[in-house]
């Protein structure tokens, strides 16, 4: 079982019947004591790692890399990472939901229109983007 918080990541031994604590600076070199981990994912071969300072990636057990993104010139926290079962990624992020590209390792902004059929009421869940504007088909942000 892995833990994810503040210090890094609280790893269990079910042998020892305890956890070991692994800073982040021991997985990746830049790794800091004020990084908070937020979330696990594996798609197989890779490992994902949502931290207060991004994604950190490892394929097939190897070293791990950063992937740092910014929006509206902010660095983003990444405090959840879901696939659907069409293979989309999304990353719940401090500001919005983006949609994660693995291959080009790339994020745009998610957007979606919500039509309740009772009242035919739009709801678009972006509203922490400030700069978006609906052009009456769907939302388009900068």
């Amino acid at each position: 079982m892995w833990l994810g918080t503040d210090a890094g990541i609280d790893v269990f031994d079910p042998l020892l019947h305890q956890f070991e604590i692994v800073a982040l600076k021991n997985i990746v070199g830049d790794g800091g004591d004020d990084e908070t981990v937020n979330d696990f994912f594996s798609d197989g071969n890779i490992f994902y790692i949502a931290t207060s300072r991004g994604l950190l990636s490892s394929k097939d057990g190897g070293n791990f890399t950063r992937h740092s993104f910014e929006y509206n010139h902010e660095e983003l926290s990444i405090t959840k990472i879901f696939r659907d079962k069409e293979g989309t990624f999304y990353l719940g992020t401090n500001k919005t939901i983006f949609v994660f590209d693995p291959k080009k390792e790339t994020i745009k902004t998610f957007n979606s229109i919500f039509l309740r059929k009772e009242d035919k009421l739009d709801f678009f869940n972006i509203a922490s983007s400030p700069n978006c504007k609906h052009n009456g088909r769907k939302m388009e942000c900068s």
